[in-house]
This record gives C-alpha cells, structure tokens and sequence, in this order.
C-alpha cells in the first residue's frame, strides 16, 4: 500500500478533520482572492480612465468661463486688456511647445450691430439702439460647443478643418439670427454675406446699445454664412448682460484681423476712459476653453506644473490682491486629466482600504489557524504515525504532505469561485454609491466620463497566469505552515510515543 493510498483512506475515514481543513482554508483563500480580484479592478479602472480621457489639460479662467455672470464682469478694478494680453500670451506659449500633440482654444469678442438682431417671440426689435453680437473663435472643427452637443447644425454645414486651415472669411449663424434690409427684417440664408462692424466709442459708462451719440469711427468687415445652428434646450438663453447674443462661430483667425484693425482704428483718437469704462468693457478680446493634449501621458504633472506657475503669477496680478498681498478671487486654475481621475479615485479608496487591510491579516490568520489545526490534529495521530514508525516507515511526512495538497488544491477551486462573488458584492457596495452622482469636471464632461463610466470600468477579472499563480500560492501555504510541525512530530521517540 503506498502513501498516496494511505492518503485517501485516511482522508475518507476523517470527513470532520477534512472539512475543519477545507473550511478554514477556503474562507482564508476566498479574501485573499477577493482582495486580489478589487486589486485588478482598481488598476482595470485606471488605466481605462486615462486611456479615455489621454494626457490632457484644460486652463480655466473663471471671469472667461463665467462671462454670462453679471457679478463677475462687474469686479472691482478689471483691466480686461491687460489680463488678456497676459493670459493669451501664455496660452499661445504652451500651445506651440513640442510636447503637444494638438489644443483647441476660441477667441470671442462682442460687436455693435444696427442690422443683425436675434428674432424673439416676447419682444419687438429696437431698431434705434445697436445690438450687441458675439464672435466666437473656434481652432478646430471638433469646438466645444459640438463636442458637448450644445448646439446642433440645422442648414449648411459646420466649419471645417481646411476652413480653420486657410482662414477664409466665414461663419455659422444662430437660426434666430436676422437681418434687417431697406427697413425690413429678413431671415438669414445660407451664402448670405453679413456685415461685422468695428465701432470705436468713446464711452465712460459701458451702456453700448445707445452709444450711437459716443461713435468716433466705424469700419466693416465681412463673413459669408455656410451653417445656421440651433441650441440644444438645456442651453437656452438665461437673462444675463449678454442675453441679446447668441454666438457667431467663425475662425481664430478671422477674431485676430478684427482684434488687430480695431485696436488700429482706437489708435487714431483720445478714448475717454475712467475707473468706471474698463470693468464693463465687453468688447475687448478674450480667450475661452483651451484644451491641450499631450504626446506623452509622462509630460501631464510637469507641464502642468509649468503652467500653474504662470496661473499662479496672473492670480497675483496686483489688481487682484488684498491687504495681505493675497489673490482676492482665483481666477485662474488649471485641470488635468489626472486631477479628473483623482476626483473619481474617492469611491475606489474604500476598497482599496479593504485590499490592502485584509491581505496581511488574512495571511496572519491563515498560518495561525492552519497551524494550530494540523498541531492538534497530528497529536491525535501520534500513535498511528509511531506504529508506522515501528515498522520502518520513512514516507509518515509525504503521507500528511500529499494529504495537506490535496484538501488545499480542492479548498483552492472552491474558494476562487466564491471570490469571484464575494469581490462582486464587495464592489458592488462601494460603487452603488455613486450611481447617481454628475460629471466631475470640465475634462470629464469633455471626454464623456461619469461616475457610471467609472462603475462600468471597474471588471472583476483573473487571467489564466493569475489564477494558476493564486491557486499555488493558496496550496503552498499550507504545506509550507505543515512542515515544522511535521519534522517535530516525526523527530519523536518511538517508543516514547507507543508508551505513552
């Protein structure tokens, strides 16, 4: 009769030892799988987070992101020309860096027109003030605006990457846009040539719709229309200092020549201004929504950091601090898409808190408890295993060992399974939380990515290798913890034992 035999016989007659053994070793084994399994997940979620959302920075300029804000074009001691200036110059600065591999970013400036007009269902037209028309800059085909389904294109076309390319003069209109024509109103058509007026006031009080008595000059410029779009109706207007526009989208381009021949036209003449002109100055330049992807997702933390510290020297623009030198309003702040998953990576703390707790004491348990059974065990088996002695048995410790890797490797199958539910359940608990939380930010709202998309990254998975290695690592520790008490017990004196 061999010892494996032996092994089996010994194993049928102690269905109690067997299944003290298979149940200690099967639960220690399930929450070293279950850990392991939440590990995966975790690092799963990461890396699909960073590769949906990529290597990107997104600089926020509160007043530019804000601009519908009332309270925030009226902040006390606002120079917009020059925090542009500095702001743009940076911005232009980090997009041309060798490190990107492409941004977006729009210019808008605000216009006086005595001819286009919004057409409104609740108001008539005041054909005698001017109305105040935004132009919005786009970089790229792909703008915010469409990305973000803000608005959608309902006659014409969108304007392309070769428009943006070549710089012709054209534009997409709102489809409430009209034009008034010999004292008529008309609907704007597609192929349509609009007028974009460059109007120099000499005005000390901001009130731009009746500035007809301010005029020092005037001069035209020209879009062709090729799109009209509507807003989506979670983007409706709201009653703002802007509520009369609605955005003409052109290209960057077009918004620098009309920056450029504006500011030589003020050249010419002695604007008036006080305390009171500049903080509600809305027909200077500004730049919105810069986006900038990288190469290399290695280059998100410098480069970020490089940029903060030219946010953190416009925050403290000297307007801008208080009596103890300090920024009055953080205007400016940058958002990176490892910021974005560092907002998302709260709800994955608490499992990884249950990981990293329960691996160490599990295994602690696992030993403690694996050893104490085989000890009490063995030490009822002391007479057996002397009598085999007594005969000139020399395989007792491949017999106990073969008996250990057996219930181990049927403990091991079991519990993989039961892990796979337990992290499951686990999971489940943490991340349900969520479910009903919004976008985090800017960077995720861009890319799409919600706490939903976060639960739905989050896969409870082994590969083969993974589960081969976990299965071994679940029958070695026990035949590991086996082997001192064994070699104690076997040490012993026969005949003591027989005797005793």
């Amino acid at each position: 009769m061999t010892f494996i035999l032996r092994s089996f016989i010994y194993l049928f007659r102690n269905k109690k030892y067997v299944l003290l053994f298979l149940t200690i070793t099967a639960l220690m084994d399930v929450f070293l799988g279950a850990s392991k399994l939440i590990d995966n997940g975790i690092t799963q979620v990461e890396n699909n987070f960073y590769e949906k959302v990529g290597p990107e920075l997104y600089f926020q300029y509160q007043l530019e992101d804000d601009i519908t804000d009332t309270r925030l074009w009226h902040a006390d001691n606002r120079d917009h020309n020059i925090v542009f200036e500095k702001y743009y110059e940076f911005v232009d600065k980090y997009t041309n860096d060798n490190r990107v591999k492409e941004y977006q970013y729009s210019l808008y400036t605000f216009f006086l027109s005595d001819n286009l007009y919004i057409k409104k269902s609740d108001s008539n037209i005041d054909r005698n003030n001017y109305s105040t028309q935004q132009l919005y800059g786009v970089s790229n085909e792909n703008y915010f605006d469409i990305s973000l389904g803000k608005i959608k294109i309902t006659e014409g076309r969108n304007i392309s990457a070769e428009d943006v390319a070549n710089n012709p003069n054209v534009c997409v209109v709102n489809s409430n846009l009209i034009k008034i024509h010999d004292g008529k109103e008309e609907e704007i058509q597609i192929g349509d040539i609009i007028p974009i007026t460059i109007r120099v006031i000499n005005s000390n009080n901001g009130n731009y719709t009746t500035a007809k008595e301010y005029m020092l000059a005037e001069k035209k410029l020209w879009l062709k229309v090729i799109g009209k779009y509507q807003k989506e109706e979670s983007e409706a207007a709201t009653t703002t200092i802007m509520n009369n526009t609605e955005k003409i989208y052109c290209c960057n381009g077009f918004i620098k020549e009309y920056d450029a021949q504006k500011r030589e036209l003020e050249n010419k003449f002695d604007i008036y201004k006080n305390s009171e002109y500049e903080k509600d100055n809305i027909l200077t330049l500004g730049v919105k929504e810069v986006l900038i992807k990288l190469k290399n997702p290695d280059d998100v933390i410098p480069f970020g950091l490089e940029i903060s510290k030219d946010l953190f020297d416009l925050n403290h623009n000297p307007n801008n601090l208080n009596s103890d030198g300090l920024p009055k309003t953080e205007y400016f702040h940058l958002v990176r898409s490892t910021d974005a998953y560092e907002s998302l990576k709260w709800i994955l703390k608490g499992l990884n808190k249950f990981s990293t707790v329960v691996k160490p004491v599990c295994l602690v348990l696992y030993i403690c408890m694996i050893s104490m059974l085989l000890k009490y065990f063995l030490k009822l088996r002391e007479k057996e295993i002397g009598v085999l002695m007594s005969m000139g048995d020399t395989k007792i410790p491949w017999q106990i060992l073969s008996e250990i890797l057996f219930m181990s490797i049927i403990a091991s199958m079991i519990s993989i399974s039961i892990s796979y539910w337990l992290s499951g359940v686990i999971s489940n608990s943490f991340l349900n939380v969520a479910t009903n939380e919004g976008t985090i930010n800017i960077l995720n709202e861009i890319n799409n990515v919600d706490y939903k998309d976060l639960i739905n990254m989050y896969k409870i998975s082994l590969s083969v290798n993974e589960t081969l290695e976990m299965m071994m690592l679940e029958v070695l520790i026990p035949l590991a913890v086996s082997i001192f008490p064994i070699i104690i017990i076997t040490k012993q004196d026969v005949k003591k034992v027989l005797l005793d």
